[in-house]
């Protein structure tokens, strides 16, 4: 049975051969402070597929609004995947409380493949968005110049978006909420009268 989860205006849905998966960010694990007094910041949502292999998944919807954070993206993602694996082991070390963690943990000690996904929905063209802001969500541009930025974690990194995600990742579709690409009720379907005799 399939299983969908919602982060930000994106509907993710996972068919039944994932063994887990499921939303990080918000979690009590996520929010244990690595180091002290800094607010950790961890990726959306966490996977492991039918072949075992974990699945950090970070969600970023630029569609409507270009990117304003001076940070550049590749370290954002770089902070979040660090923290959420030491929040994975923190939680495990401590009770899992999540139902996440154990499996989690477990298969990053065991060797698993790891992915690290940025789902980038990028600036559409009625957009107003600076060639610099487009340029800094390029998605082919990230994964060749950062693909060595999760050596410690032997990961490699992937950047999709709606359309290429489940050629990418097998398994897991991606759509954008209806209600949240158009306020305006949907179109009336035209009803349908019987005929006269």
């Amino acid at each position: 049975m399939t299983k969908s989860l919602t982060e930000k205006s994106l509907r993710f849905d996972f068919d039944d051969d994932w063994k887990l998966c499921g939303t990080w960010d918000g979690t009590s694990a996520s929010k244990y402070e690595i180091v002290q007094g800094k607010t950790p910041a961890c990726v959306d949502l966490v996977a492991i597929d039918s072949t075992g292999s974990v699945y950090l998944i970070e969600v970023k919807d630029h569609a409507k609004h270009p990117r304003e954070n001076e940070k550049p993206l590749p370290d954002v993602l770089r902070d979040k995947v660090h923290d959420t694996v030491m929040g994975v082991i923190t939680e495990t070390r401590r009770g899992d409380k999540t139902m996440l963690s154990t499996p989690l943990a477990h298969a990053l000690v065991k060797g698993a493949r790891v992915r690290v996904v940025l789902h980038l929905e990028e600036p559409t063209g009625q957009v107003l968005a600076t060639r610099r802001q487009r340029m800094a969500l390029n998605g082919s541009l990230l994964m060749k110049q950062h693909e060595n930025a999760f050596k410690w974690l032997k990961a490699r990194l992937l950047v999709v978006n709606r359309y290429n995600c489940e050629t990418s990742i097998p398994g897991l579709a991606v759509h954008r909420l209806q209600s949240t690409v158009d306020s305006s009720p949907p179109p009336r379907t035209p009803v349908k009268r019987p005929r006269k005799p």
